[in-house]
């Protein structure tokens, strides 16, 4: 029997110095693709941080996105629609590498299918920040070979110790 998530590859960040983590050459041999972050921001200023996804280094207005949030006493809803930057929510910031860390989920569906828009679903996990919870739309058929998440608006490092991980879902 075989396992149905199989680890591809898994990085700790060791220093304080990135506003950007990727995973590249990513085999196109799975039907959908995982993404498990463990992640926070350094911040100098008060301004808001958030996480945003990319695909194949695509920086056009080729995405869009639904999403909720919550933060126990309020909900709220939007969309982005012909976007540059999907946000998958707000990043913890600190001065402290130690902070607390954001659980963010990603599913990437039917990622290397090369006749379909690419479609995902996530998850971003901190009650004090806010949940929030969305899918996305990226208006391309081909294959995603390669990731990247980036603090949004590009002016905060990804704290030493973040986690990311990427998981390939078998065919079944």
């Amino acid at each position: 029997m075989s396992t149905t998530y199989e680890p591809i590859a898994t990085t700790t960040l060791s220093t304080t110095s990135a506003v950007e983590f990727s995973f590249n050459s990513i085999p196109a041999t799975y039907t959908d693709l995982i993404i498990t972050a463990q992640v926070s921001a350094q911040y100098t200023s008060a301004d808001n941080s958030q996480l945003c996804i990319r695909f194949n280094g695509d920086t056009g207005t080729n995405y869009s996105q639904t999403y909720i949030n919550g933060d126990g006493s309020s909900a709220t809803s939007g969309r982005a629609s012909n976007t540059s930057t999907p946000s998958l929510g707000n990043l913890p910031l600190d001065t402290a590498p130690s902070a607390t860390k954001n659980l963010i989920l990603i599913h990437i569906m039917n990622y290397s299918n090369t006749t379909t828009y690419k479609t995902w679903m996530f998850r971003n996990n901190r009650g004090s920040l806010a949940v929030r919870q969305g899918v996305g739309l990226w208006r391309s058929t081909a294959a995603i070979n390669s990731v990247s998440l980036r603090d949004l608006p590009g002016l905060y490092n990804l704290h030493s110790g973040s986690i990311f991980t990427l998981w390939g879902i078998a065919s079944a």
